[in-house]
């Protein structure tokens, strides 16, 4: 009861005030007693609690929702909806995990690339150089009726190149109930081509300090080809060689450019010279539409000839390189250094499910 009674004259009337806070959703029921100098009334309150209950509608894999690559300096939109399935109103705010005051102090953590095994790893990655938020979700805030749906436009703005851009967002609702939670990442690229799906090779933590300049002339720069690490394993049965395969992506950003055109080309040159160690790639060439990640197939099989030793040499490479043209708003090549080894059956299971509690994680 939210008021206070008060004397009645003849004939008056007086209005009462009551609140209803459940804390879980179901029926309740009290009697409210009003006692008066010659009687007393009795006043069965009842009310029934809701669950709020809001689905979204976005493609997300293990709470990941992957925004995409775009160029840096330019932006990109995506959407996803939320729909209230529940019978009452509810009030919905989205935070993102950059903008909170625990930040800092979250951070205190020694970085992923130190401590590997560190399970509270943070899911705030590279952030803008000028300030700016590198995503933002708008409405941020609001009110959806009973069975209605609110569309939710995502903008994703970097400032500089980089693949490991990222944020953790919270939907809450009446402003303490933690909805729904999920982590947004995108890419930003210096061209319209790149390739992803390879090892990494640098860490995912960016530091604060400037490059210092290259020491090299400008004619020796031109001459050094950017280079990415991609291995395959094959792995070793009883009697034969199971052979490795995996996928490596071509990427063509879709540009804000009018001048620039809408799809990118690749083609991976002197295949021949991998061939003999094992390796091959399917598709050699090939058309990429923007804003889409084309699959390549590199499958590796030991050669005639390779032994492994797993007691004496456990799983020595077999090494090459392949060069890969890239042609979009310019013409790039890339040295794609493949590497290859073998693994037990056993060795193979236990990468699996270490993996797999990385991913959970």
């Amino acid at each position: 009861m939210l008021n206070a009674l008060r004397v009645l004259p003849p004939d008056g009337t007086h209005t009462i005030l009551i609140s209803f806070t459940p804390e879980a959703g179901r029926v309740f029921h009290e009697v409210l007693q009003i006692n008066s100098g010659t009687s007393v009334l009795h006043v069965t309150v009842m009310g029934e609690g809701v669950n709020p209950i809001i689905n979204l509608d976005m493609p997300t894999e293990n709470g990941v929702f992957d925004i995409g690559a775009v160029l840096a300096g330019e932006y990109l939109e995506r959407t996803f909806k939320m729909q209230n399935s529940s019978s009452l109103s509810i009030d919905y705010s989205i935070k993102l995990e950059s903008l909170s005051l625990l930040r800092h102090a979250k951070s205190q953590e020694l970085p992923s690339f130190i401590k590997p095994d560190e399970k509270m790893k943070s899911l705030v990655g590279t952030q803008n150089n000028n300030g700016q938020n590198i995503f933002d979700l708008v409405p941020s805030e609001g009110r959806i009726a009973p069975g209605a749906t609110q569309e939710v436009t995502v903008t994703f703005a970097p400032d500089h190149p980089s693949d490991h851009y990222s944020d953790f967002v919270k939907i809450e609702l009446f402003g303490k109930k933690e909805s729904h939670s999920f982590q947004i990442k995108g890419m930003a690229k210096k061209n319209v081509m790149f390739v992803h799906g390879v090892d990494e090779t640098t860490v995912n933590v960016e530091s604060l300090s400037e490059n210092p300049p290259s020491t090299l002339e400008e004619e020796e720069l031109k001459g050094i080809l950017p280079s990415v690490l991609f291995s395959v394993k094959s792995i070793a049965k009883e009697s034969e060689f199971v052979p490795g395969s995996r996928e490596i992506y071509v990427g063509c950003v879709r540009t804000m450019a009018v001048s620039q055109k809408k799809n990118g080309e690749f083609q991976f040159e002197n295949v021949q010279a991998i061939t003999s160690k094992g390796f091959n790639i399917d598709p050699q060439r090939g058309m990429v539409e923007a804003g889409n990640l084309k699959p390549v197939t590199v499958t590796w099989s030991p050669p005639p000839g390779h032994d492994v030793q797993f007691d004496d040499k456990p799983n020595e490479p077999v090494e090459a390189s392949i060069i890969l043209t890239l042609k979009g708003d310019i013409t790039e090549q890339v040295k794609v250094m493949l590497r290859a080894y073998v693994v037990s059956d056993v060795e193979d299971k236990t990468e699996k499910t270490e993996s797999t509690e990385n991913t959970q994680t």
